[in-house]
């Protein structure tokens, strides 16, 4: 049986799902990881698309998917585009050196614990509500750490750029949904 390489794209899903900073380092400084972090945003954006429309509508709905989707990759790409702007202008530091694309990579693979929304085909929905405040939890922390990592900040101006640009993420959601 084939050993899997330390450096696959699973075994660099797993590392950033389990808090590794060193994974975290590997994929901001790998280019070619764009498209792997585009892939786990794609899929995480399908798993959280089937858990809303199973959640809200008891049924699941190929519209809620693709909404969700769309949704998940303009969240992730505005994010990214945030937080870069808040970590490089306001929380930076000497050793701040990033660009859009590393954070981008960093935070599309601190989403792979959202994957686990697909649990929705399995557990019930009320399972699946108790799971979901773990699992955005954990998102929370893999995003600090990917942003952390990738503007090489103290955990002070990590969590600072995590807490502000998360407001304006927010900010910017609730502008769009009262637009529509």
């Amino acid at each position: 049986m084939p050993q899997e390489n330390e450096n696959s794209f699973f075994m660099r899903v797993v590392k950033c799902s389990m808090f590794n900073s060193d994974a975290y380092e590997e994929v901001e400084h790998d280019e070619s990881a764009m498209s792997q972090a585009l892939i786990i945003v794609l899929i995480s954006g399908t798993a959280l698309g089937l858990y809303q429309s199973n959640f809200f509508f008891d049924t699941f709905s190929p519209a809620v998917v693709l909404i969700s989707v769309i949704y998940g990759m303009l969240s992730w790409a505005l994010f990214a585009w945030i937080t870069y702007f808040v970590g490089t202008r306001i929380f930076r530091t000497n050793e701040t050196e990033a660009d859009w694309g590393q954070l981008a990579r960093t935070l599309g693979f601190a989403n792979a614990p959202k994957i686990l929304f697909f649990g929705v085909l399995i557990f019930s929905s009320s399972i699946m509500q108790s799971i979901e405040a773990i699992l955005l939890l954990w998102v929370t922390v893999t995003s600090f750490i990917a942003i952390r990592q990738a503007l090489e900040l103290t955990n002070l101006r990590a969590l600072g750029t995590t807490l502000v640009s998360t407001f304006l993420i927010g900010l910017f959601t609730v502008i769009v949904q009262g637009l529509v």
